[in-house]
């Protein structure tokens, strides 16, 4: 600010990039009310106008057929609307459900919905940070998601049911990207714990 006493920046600390304010010797920085994805502040001399830019868009989900004779697609069927963002989905070992990750909510986490994009529920609510990547289990019971909060990205579990969601290991690790064995007995997922970007896996347990 003119006065030299606040800095104004762009962080996505609350999940959603937005403005933050923090006093210039240090502290605790506090959100500023002017929506979500907010970038480039720039304050006027006189220190009474704030300037910026905020990007303003969303993303859907789609269906189309695909028909085995001819290997053509059809039309696209938009099954989950969003002015935000719904992105990453999977349907269920049944075909029944589908998961994605959307931060329709604020921030964003993983929901799911039936096959025709109808009936949505919240499965995780951690109001915060980032969960991604939502990969079915073989039995179709869980749901394994990255999550990337203020440290370290960690790899979660959530019931299909519901509940709350379960880390799958207790050290810090930077892992992202679940898969499951087709036995459902491991999670494979990407980590940079080795020094470099591999893939790894750990027991589902």
């Amino acid at each position: 600010t003119p006065d030299g006493r606040q800095i104004i920046f762009s962080s996505n600390r609350g999940g959603i990039p937005g403005l933050w304010r923090i006093h210039s010797s240090g502290g605790n920085p506090e959100r500023l009310g002017v929506g979500d994805n907010a970038y480039y502040p720039s304050i006027s001399r006189q220190g009474h106008r704030l300037a910026y830019t905020q990007l303003i868009g969303g993303s859907s989900i789609y269906r189309t057929e695909v028909r085995s004779s001819t290997g053509r697609v059809g039309s696209p069927t938009k099954l989950v609307a969003s002015t935000r963002a719904a992105n990453a989905p999977q349907y269920s070992p049944d075909g029944k459900r589908i998961t994605f990750e959307s931060d329709r909510s604020g921030s964003p986490e993983i929901w799911m919905c039936d096959s025709e994009g109808r009936n949505l529920v919240q499965l995780t609510s951690f109001g915060s940070g980032y969960a991604a990547s939502p990969r079915w289990s073989p039995d179709g019971k869980q749901i394994a998601f990255g999550f990337r909060g203020t440290s370290e990205a960690e790899i979660y579990v959530v019931s299909a049911e519901g509940g709350g969601p379960r880390r799958v290991m207790t050290e810090g690790s930077d892992a992202g990207v679940p898969s499951w064995s087709q036995d459902g007995t491991y999670i494979y997922f990407t980590s940079q714990r080795g020094g470099d970007q591999q893939v790894w896996k750990v027991l589902a347990e």
